[in-house]
């Protein structure tokens, strides 16, 4: 044989055997998996497909959701993933309410992941946030401890210094907008509002975040938390952690708080180990007041700015909530006597504002990204089986379940429609009516749709969100879950709606909102969205103020 001829040969043999190393591979992986295994996207690209890591590179994207959205409308409430080994993903509105509860199905959060963040914030030390044991004095002495800073009492004393944040945010937009003509461009200015806010309620310190346009903690938020969610940047925690040096100091310098001062950072100062009674170490104090600022005023902020949105761009809405509002005497309106104050007991008064402010809630859930949970035993979920240490990941399951769970079609789900709180809604979801008395949390989640009597989930989720199942099994007042569930639900929430309601009140009650020609269409605004810690826009929401016209 001549030696052009036989210059094939070492090609061929190696391509020989790598077909014989995938077709071994193939028949391995399906000889190995598990039995009643979910089912998987395709994988990011196809050299990945035999790894542990066929989707990782999805994960690090700032538009993590849209993936996990084609996947849940493909596959299901359930599927698996590959970012190092398998991650067993939940979006189906029932399932999620049982992995996140306190029940049999509960599943607590994984320790060796979240280890990862102790190492970042605290060197090891494990703090309230990602600790997974319930039972350790960290836990048990954070929730504890800090439970009077959201108490109504708390709430309502601090009120007037939130009413007077939003109040001067509604001034400053009257001098430099309404005047000018200039557009308003909320995510800049919810966020300053919403950090003077706790700064002032939370710790007593003065960022002065809305005296300036730029405002260096502000900017490096929005930076640094993006870099964090998609593990990029040098140090994204370490520059975060820089920014809040100033504040620790300023708290620890008062000494010992007095006993009327039930603020944040007062509380943080006092919690001892419940074990012990000994202080905690400052890592762990300074991580828990850096946690707490930032879930403090980026949720509450980007909360404000998608209710903005959502209110302008439905005049139909923003019309009935003026007309509530004008029947309590807060509208302003040019030419007629001024409106009155807003007062504590207006945050539950109006029923239409609030169904919108929780509508806008369910289509952009603030705390959209999911967290990792530990399957602490064999489980079956949605009639898929879940090994027992799995690790079972819900990345945007609350944003997808609360498009899913109150609606039975595609083409309603996603439909901005205050009215489905009210009773009023063609899916005939009827909540349960709201109290009158002020209390800020069961007023706005005291709604879903009927239980049907009888109702199971049995047999694997349906490849499709279109025909759900089991969501009729959800327990009314567990169809919105902004601010998670179970042990590990926001401890801030009341303070969140307290913030979110007087902001917003503030801003309608003064302006008319239109949306400024250069945000675009909904649907290019929707497809500039970037998933965060919270769910950001990927564009300026800019809205343009207008005057009430007087009846």
């Amino acid at each position: 044989m001549a030696a052009a001829d036989r210059e094939w040969l070492p090609m061929a043999a190696t391509a020989l055997a790598g077909s014989a190393a995938v077709a071994y591979a193939v028949y391995h992986l399906k000889k190995t998996a598990p039995k009643n295994r979910p089912p998987s996207p395709p994988p990011y690209h196809w050299l990945l497909g035999l790894s542990n890591f066929a989707h990782a590179p999805c994960f690090a994207k700032p538009d993590l959701h849209r993936y996990a959205t084609e996947w849940a409308n493909k596959l299901g409430g359930v599927y698996v993933v590959y970012i190092k080994g398998p991650f067993y993903v939940v979006t189906d509105a029932l399932l999620v309410n049982q992995v996140i509860s306190r029940g049999d199905m509960g599943m607590p959060k994984h320790p060796e992941i979240y280890r990862t963040t102790d190492e970042m914030l605290t060197f090891g030390l494990p703090q309230l946030f990602s600790t997974a044991d319930e039972s350790a004095d960290i836990f048990r002495g954070y929730r504890k401890g800090l439970a009077p800073c959201f108490s109504l009492e708390n709430l309502k004393k601090s009120f007037p210094k939130v009413r007077a944040c939003a109040q001067k945010m509604v001034s400053l937009w009257e001098t430099q907008c309404l005047a000018t003509g200039d557009a308003v461009i909320t995510d800049s200015w919810m966020s300053r509002a919403t950090l003077d806010i706790i700064g002032q309620v939370g710790f007593n310190y003065d960022f002065k975040a809305l005296d300036s346009e730029h405002n260096e903690f502000v900017e490096a938020m929005h930076e640094n938390l993006v870099a964090l969610s998609t593990s990029l940047g040098e140090d994204p925690i370490g520059a975060i952690l820089a920014k809040f040096t100033s504040v620790y100091e300023a708290v620890k310098s008062r000494g010992e708080p007095p006993a009327d001062d039930q603020s944040i950072g007062a509380n943080l100062m006092r919690i001892k180990k419940p074990s012990t009674g000994e202080p905690f170490p400052e890592e762990t104090v300074f991580a828990s007041l850096t946690g707490m600022l930032i879930a403090g005023y980026d949720t509450t902020a980007a909360t404000c700015m998608w209710a903005l949105y959502d209110i302008a761009r439905h005049p139909d809405v923003q019309k009935r909530i003026a007309q509530e509002l004008a029947g309590a005497g807060l509208l302003q309106v040019p030419g007629q006597a001024h409106a009155r104050q807003l007062e504590w007991a207006d945050l539950t008064a109006f029923p239409y504002f609030n169904a919108a402010l929780k509508e806008s809630m369910r289509l952009h859930t603030a705390a959209a990204m999911g967290t990792f949970r530990q399957c602490p035993k064999d489980a079956m979920l949605g009639g898929w089986h879940i090994p027992k240490g799995s690790t079972v990941f819900d990345p945007c399951s609350i944003h997808l379940a609360q498009l899913d769970v109150l609606n039975s079609t595609c083409s309603t789900r996603q439909v901005f429609d205050p009215q489905r709180w009210l009773g009023e809604a063609p899916t005939g979801a009827k909540p349960a009516p709201t109290s009158n008395t002020v209390h800020l949390h069961a007023s706005t989640t005291g709604a879903g749709p009927p239980v049907a009597e009888g109702s199971t989930a049995s047999g694997p989720t349906k490849p499709s969100f279109a025909t759900p199942q089991g969501h009729a099994g959800v327990p009314p007042g567990k169809a919105m879950l902004p601010f998670s569930d179970g042990t590990r639900s926001c401890i801030g929430m009341n303070l969140a709606y307290m913030d979110a309601r007087t902001i917003l009140l503030a801003i309608l009650s003064k302006f008319w909102l239109e949306l400024d020609p250069s945000v675009g269409s909904h649907a290019e605004v929707e497809a500039a969205q970037v998933m965060a810690l919270v769910l950001n826009s990927g564009v300026p929401i800019k809205l343009r103020l207008k005057s009430h016209v007087p009846n």
